[in-house]
């Protein structure tokens, strides 16, 4: 069985580089948004919509969406991380 900890630890040369500036952690958390294109068309009553097709647009991250480390709760945004 495999136990995973919270607590970062230094990591080895060939681990992923620190990314929160607080603790060091390697694995962050950033919370951004998506845009979703529907295709509908009106159901037989025409009262409502019927969803036939949907496409999610992912748009990425920018530098001033939020982060968080599960590690140490360090709240701040991209453009603050350690790269």
């Amino acid at each position: 069985m495999v136990t995973h900890s919270l607590s970062p630890t230094p990591s080895p040369s060939n681990q992923q580089p620190p990314l929160c500036p607080c603790c060091k952690a390697s694995r962050v958390k950033i919370r951004t948004s998506v845009h979703i294109l529907y295709e509908v068309v009106a159901n037989q009553s025409g009262d409502e919509l019927a969803v036939v097709d949907e496409t999610v647009e992912e748009l990425g991250w920018d530098e001033h969406d939020e982060v968080f480390c599960a590690y140490c709760a360090w709240i701040g945004t991209v453009a603050e991380l350690n790269s």
